[in-house]
């Protein structure tokens, strides 16, 4: 639990998800070295469960934007990672930032797949009708 709350810290205090710059936000006398495998070593253990921690913090997220603003921004974004691969993010546009709510990896040769954009096109739409929901929900 120590290791996953230094994790939480570190991305917020270093604005960036680089292990390397989280391990320098982390106090102690470890050598920045040891913090970053130690933190890559926790990420890459299997009882630690991300998408099932994370989602309902994302949740929450979205429902408290909803409520305060009525509505949501959404930014959906397709990185090249390697060769055949891209990760698509879905993220909630928060004051001039973009926080991470859903993301996956996409097989991909190059150019603009037509998966990608079928699932940019399913994940908006999904997203928009939940959203939609959950707003009407909350104002009955």
């Amino acid at each position: 639990m120590r290791n996953f709350v230094w994790l939480v810290i570190g991305i917020y205090q270093s604005r960036s998800v680089h292990l390397s710059k989280i391990a320098g936000k982390i106090p102690g006398s470890a050598k920045l070295l040891s913090i970053t495998r130690r933190l890559n070593r926790f990420l890459d253990n299997p009882a630690i469960r991300v998408r099932e921690w994370y989602e309902p913090i994302a949740h929450q997220w979205l429902q408290a934007q909803l409520y305060c603003l009525r509505e949501s921004r959404l930014i959906v974004d397709g990185t090249k990672v390697d060769f055949g691969h891209q990760l698509l993010i879905v993220s909630l546009a928060y004051q001039k930032r973009a926080i991470p709510i859903a993301w996956t990896w996409v097989k991909h040769v190059r150019g603009h797949s037509s998966v990608l954009n079928a699932q940019r096109i399913q994940l908006e739409g999904e997203s928009q009708r939940k959203l939609r929901a959950e707003r009407s929900m909350s104002n009955t």
